[in-house]
């Protein structure tokens, strides 16, 4: 055989990145109510025409008339094109698994051309103890290859997956693609700090760790932002530092404006930050942010 031939016989591979997806509160914002508006049978009839599946005559009217009328289609494009950018697929770990399967979700995501995207569900029928999600979204990359991932939820799950999730607030938006696409293409691996240090060259943080109280206390100052592209840059590696499991507190003294809008820990910052690692008694955190202050003057 040529071996120009042989080389086309070899198989290429492509890094597996995943999306664990939310919908409620990501794709479909609350206040979204204009399926209510809608005959919902005739809906279904019309798109099990239209499509030739016959999944929508089974379906929840609801459900298929929330994707119809109440998806927003500025969200669902910003998905489009960060699961183009990031050559990514989506698992879904969204409530809406535990009623309707895999063959349901597809039809459900065809009316937004997002069906051939969807590889996998998060298992529905576990029995596991705590967060039924958190559970299942471990589950699933436990077993199987994961390059890399993003857990995009309206949910706090920061505590579970650090710098590999993304709160979303009301609605996908520009900031969450921009965040994501940096997440899902980054070169930087999760357990390699050392590889930040050029990453973080363009940001000027300034680092210092003090004992207080017993308590490992990281600060972290933003000296001066090159860019306000960079602010991306800085939301990731400043996820990253505060995941990290050598403190018990971190401190993010904002002195810049134009990042007020960043989501550290699941969150936007305010001009003086903190972030627990552990669960304090409220006096105990009252005491430890008075003496916090005080060091930090």
């Amino acid at each position: 055989m040529h071996k120009d031939l042989e080389f086309l016989k070899k198989t290429i591979e492509v890094p597996n990145k995943i999306i664990f997806l939310d919908i409620k509160g990501v794709l479909q914002p609350d206040d979204n109510q204009e399926r209510f508006e809608h005959d919902l049978e005739a809906t279904c009839k019309m798109l099990a025409s239209k499509y030739h599946d016959d999944n929508f005559l089974n379906l929840d009217k609801y459900d298929v008339g929330a994707v119809y009328y109440d998806w927003d289609y500025v969200s669902v494009g910003i998905l489009h094109q960060l699961l183009r950018d990031t050559k990514s697929n989506i698992v879904i770990s969204s409530d809406w698994r535990d009623s309707i399967d895999l063959s349901g979700l597809k039809s459900l995501f065809k009316l937004h051309n997002l069906d051939d995207y969807i590889i996998g569900v998060c298992d529905r029928d576990m029995k596991l103890c705590g967060d039924q999600r958190v559970q299942c979204i471990k589950k699933y990359i436990s077993e199987n290859t994961i390059d890399k991932y993003a857990v995009v939820d309206d949910l706090n799950l920061f505590p579970y997956f650090g710098e590999n999730y993304r709160k979303i607030i009301y609605k996908l938006t520009i900031d969450d693609f921009y965040y994501l696409k940096l997440l899902l293409n980054s070169d930087i691996g999760l357990k390699e700090k050392d590889n930040f240090l050029p990453f973080d060259s363009d940001l000027n943080i300034s680092q210092d760790i003090k004992v207080i109280d017993g308590k490992t206390v990281l600060f972290l100052k933003i000296d001066k932002l090159r860019h306000d592209s960079y602010k991306y840059r800085l939301e990731y590696l400043l996820n990253y530092l505060i995941n990290q499991k050598d403190y018990d507190l971190c401190v993010f003294d904002n002195k810049l404006s134009n990042i007020d809008d960043l989501r550290i820990n699941g969150y936007k910052c305010n001009d003086f930050y903190y972030i627990y690692k552990d669960k304090y008694c409220s006096n105990e955190i009252d005491d430890l942010i008075r003496k916090v202050k005080m060091k930090s003057v």
